[in-house]
């Protein structure tokens, strides 16, 4: 896991960025030849599959191959510096939080923005990443922002696209999208302080609050702006809460109340979990495997119940009743029983990390 860098790191990685003229520059900035850049730019690879989204459909994945992928995360940490310097006021998701950031953006602090506001609009934006084209990553690069010159925006824009978008997959696509969303985010800004709104953007989800019901034309002007600079709204999607609603939510969190809380089945859901967790761990110290380290799809869901924990503990709070139980409960189950001890660490090898989780 990477430490997370100040804001002066951010501000040389940023500078040092904008500051390349030339495919060389941007070469030794990366640290490869210009000829690696080249050769992956021009053809770039990906593995594709698919995995389950929450309403049951499919979300299909482009993962880049290993050399392409590394290319574009180092990337992404310069990308990510320039716009961290340029974010605009209503972007939340898909950024860098350094360690020394006073007013820190994430979800939680999104979700607060709308805390109090009796009517609230949630909208969607439909295949964001796809909605990015090359043509577009190539405008965001030669803008006044970077004011690169073809010979690096037109490789990076090639680099960074699949099928002639910004792939679901890759680690610079994030940041491109913020990058490509800044005039979005501008227009729609000046409509919320127009109708006095409050507009937040979280990635693809939009959402407006505001003390009195919207005006009849509001969606059909967030449309025009989101189809403007590229982007379609999904229908399926919208959402209007009004002063009666205490289940509002924006990007899954409470804001219906004074603060922000969890809807009312994430907690006994992670419980129940932390339980098939344990259960999981127990049975893999019954049966001897003849393995130094535990199956990998077991690793994966210990990695996804830790990082739900986390969520709960960044949202409620670490001495939250809950939290602080489940917690327990969560420790209690990674560890090997210790009936099982003749098999335990050197059978499974079990590297608990107390800072990563695992």
């Amino acid at each position: 896991m990477r430490n997370k860098p100040t804001i002066r790191t951010l501000a040389r990685r940023s500078e040092a960025l904008l500051a390349c003229r030339t495919l060389e520059d941007l070469a030794g900035l990366l640290g490869v030849r210009p000829e690696r850049i080249l050769t992956l730019a021009a053809n770039p690879q990906y593995r594709e599959f698919e995995v389950p989204k929450k309403n049951g459909s499919m979300r299909q994945i482009e993962d880049p191959v290993p050399p392409l992928k590394r290319l574009q995360d180092y990337l992404a940490d310069f990308l990510q510096a320039v716009y961290y310097f340029h974010r605009t006021p209503p972007a939340y998701g898909f950024m860098l939080r350094p360690v020394d950031d006073p007013e820190p953006r994430h979800v939680l602090s999104n979700a607060e923005r709308h805390l109090g506001r009796p009517w609230l609009l949630n909208l969607d934006m439909q295949d964001f990443f796809h909605a990015v084209t090359v043509e577009r990553v190539r405008q965001v690069l030669e803008a006044p922002l970077f004011g690169f010159p073809e010979e690096i925006s037109v490789p990076l824009a090639q680099l960074t696209t699949y099928r002639g978008r910004l792939p679901m997959g890759a680690p610079s696509s994030p940041v491109l999208s913020n990058l490509a969303s800044i005039p979005l985010d501008q227009d729609l800004q000046d409509l919320a302080d127009d109708r006095q709104w409050t507009y937040t953007r979280y990635a693809d989800d939009m959402s407006f609050s505001a003390d009195r019901p919207f005006e009849p034309d509001a969606l059909e002007r967030v449309a025009f702006i989101a189809e403007t600079w590229g982007f379609q709204l999904n229908p399926d999607k919208n959402k209007l809460y009004g002063p009666g609603d205490r289940d509002k939510q924006v990007t899954g969190l409470l804001v219906g109340g004074h603060k922000v809380d969890l809807p009312d089945d994430y907690l006994p859901t992670l419980e129940a979990a932390i339980a098939h967790l344990s259960k999981v761990v127990d049975a893999q110290h019954l049966v001897s495997s003849g393995r130094n380290q535990p199956d990998s799809w077991v690793m994966e869901l210990r990695r996804g119940v830790y990082g739900k924990l986390e969520f709960a503990r960044h949202i409620l709070g670490a001495d939250h009743h809950w939290v602080s139980r489940l917690s327990g409960n969560y420790y209690d189950a990674i560890r090997p029983p210790e009936e099982y001890g003749a098999l335990s660490w050197l059978e499974f090898g079990y590297d608990w990390d107390v800072n990563a989780g695992w």
